[in-house]
């Protein structure tokens, strides 16, 4: 064997190796889907630290007691379930992505009203809104470019 040949046969177990790490999947996917992945944690990171800004602007002076811990145990809660999608705790993308879906049905109908009375609250809100809204678009397109899994449940015939 010459040493091109020995060349060529490392460079085919090299190839083999990938392929079966890839599991056949072409290049781009692995790429993108690392990209995504940054994208969805970076986003989940930025809205539980814009939902621990707004909490001093949530609490008023003039409400209860009871109101403000409630509006703070939200807020913590939101945090808490974003941080533990973040280290990939079961169920928690699930429960982070319904959280905002929610929040951004209950916030975008309101806002244009937020604009006539108040044009803080109403970037505030925006912001609020735009983040969790961007986060549940990139997780539908996440979602939908997804290899699908070489076992697909369907029976080959022959």
């Amino acid at each position: 064997m010459s040493g091109k040949d020995i060349a060529r046969v490392a460079d085919d177990a090299d190839i083999g190796r990938w392929f079966a790490t890839n599991a056949g999947n072409p290049p781009g996917v692995q790429r993108y889907q690392n990209r995504a992945g940054r994208t969805t944690t970076g986003l989940i990171l930025l809205i539980c630290w814009w939902s621990l800004v707004q909490l001093p602007l949530d609490v008023d002076v003039r409400e209860s007691d009871m109101w403000m811990i409630l509006i703070v145990a939200a807020r913590l809660i939101v945090t808490v379930i974003g941080l533990a999608a973040v280290i990939d705790v079961r169920f928690a993308h699930a429960s982070f992505s319904f959280l905002c879906s929610v929040s951004v049905l209950a916030i975008a109908p309101q806002l244009p009203l937020e604009f006539q009375r108040s044009l803080e609250s109403a970037l505030v809100l925006a912001i609020d809104c735009i983040g969790k809204a961007a986060l549940i678009l990139t997780i539908c397109v996440q979602s939908l470019c997804e290899m699908p899994k070489e076992d697909s449940g369907r029976r080959k015939i022959g």
